[in-house]
């Protein structure tokens, strides 16, 4: 048992270390500067599934940013609401997609990449139907898209909500860690951006060929792994920010179940592939592979946890605490690092008093993981979000 238990302790080393290494090396250092060039010609998809209660407001946002040369599609794709209509009036140029066989936010991306190659952009930019860009954040995107030959993601955050409910505030802050500081922390290290789905910037080149049509339910995480792996550079720009309104309550359950199925997915589809990408000459992919391999912190607090009390438990039995030593090391490792980067971006957010109720949390939590096991979430759904009148 014991030996069993140092084995479990070495391979749960690396998630620690590496989560702790990324938000360590996001605290320092600064963003990467804004072009001064003049932004090119560009156009932001907006996919749309039954997004009427807050697509207008997006497309209001995205149309402030525009100029005669640039343009504006929403795919309403497999709408059963008046998201269509909506759209339409709001001055966006629409697609209208319905599909019973191919559903997915990778699918209608595909259809809005059809109509803009009559006349391609320079730059696409794909945003988010619930979300809105910062002022000035598109022609940003496109000018550091074409001055850098490269993908870039804009740094994409929740709002925070008015009165949010603990778990609320914590998820909010975990996804701040993940798009935020850990984004960062791989910049550091050289490692290609992980793409999130909005603020999404595109050279023509490189949108065109894309595989976008897929109905993954993390569309994005994958694009941007396939992107990688050909050899496509992916930047970071934090200067460039788009924001959601939080989630909360059953919604909140939902959307994390959906990134976290779809992420460990990912990772367990991905690994061999990045693992000989990097043989082959791209080294840098293996900081996207470990970067994989950590898994939601909460999860990994839970294996920690249990692997713990094992450890005590072997401890008191005369085997030795050298396993709990090892155990709590990596936990420690871990709160250094969330308390370090609540400190650097998360203090307005979150205050200390909720933050100590992350074993709450994690308790929360337990659902989504033990779906895990015989009903793994495959089907993209879409998050309800409050909206503001």
């Amino acid at each position: 048992m014991s030996d069993a238990l140092t084995v479990l302790a070495v391979l749960t080393a690396l998630p620690p270390l590496v989560f702790g290494a990324e938000c360590l090396a996001g605290l320092g250092g600064s963003g990467v500067a804004a072009p001064s060039e003049a932004a090119p010609p560009f156009a932001v998809i907006i996919p749309g599934h039954n997004e009427a209660a807050g697509i207008a407001a997006t497309i209001a946002a995205v149309k402030a940013q525009l100029r005669a040369v640039d343009r504006v599609i929403v795919v309403a794709d497999n709408c059963t609401d008046h998201t269509a209509a909506i759209a339409g009036a709001a001055g966006a140029e629409l697609v209208v997609r319905n599909c019973d066989r191919d559903r997915g936010k990778g699918f209608a991306l595909a259809a809005g990449r059809a109509v803009l190659r009559a006349a391609p952009p320079t730059v696409a930019i794909v945003v988010d139907a619930d979300c809105l860009p910062d002022p000035g954040a598109l022609p940003a995107l496109a000018a550091t898209a074409v001055r850098d030959q490269a993908v870039i993601q804009g740094l994409y955050l929740l709002e925070d909500a008015p009165h949010p409910s603990p778990n609320a505030a914590i998820s909010t802050f975990a996804f701040l860690i993940k798009n935020h500081v850990r984004q960062r922390g791989l910049r550091r290290f050289g490692a290609p951006a992980l793409l999130q789905g909005t603020g999404m910037a595109f050279p023509w080149s490189i949108f065109d060929a894309a595989p976008l049509a897929s109905g993954n339910i993390v569309e994005d995480l994958e694009l941007g792994i396939e992107l990688a792996i050909a050899g496509v550079p992916i930047k970071f720009s934090e200067s460039t920010c788009f924001r959601s309104a939080a989630t909360t309550g059953a919604a909140l359950a939902t959307q994390r179940t959906r990134w976290e199925h779809g992420a460990i997915g990912i990772a367990t589809r991905y690994s061999a592939r990045l693992l000989l990408a990097a043989v082959r000459g791209r080294p840098q992919l293996v900081l996207v592979l470990l970067d994989l391999c950590v898994p939601p912190v909460a999860l990994l607090t839970l294996i920690l946890f249990v692997l713990a009390l094992a450890g005590l438990g072997i401890g008191l039995a005369g085997g030795g605490f050298g396993i709990l030593v090892t155990i709590g090391a990596e936990i420690g490792w871990m709160a250094v690092a969330i308390l370090l980067a609540w400190w650097r971006f998360g203090r307005r957010a979150l205050p200390a008093t909720t933050l100590l109720q992350l074993p709450a949390y994690i308790v929360w939590k337990l659902p989504i993981y033990l779906r895990l096991i015989g009903r793994h979430e495959r089907r993209w759904i879409r998050t309800a979000r409050k909206t503001t009148p």
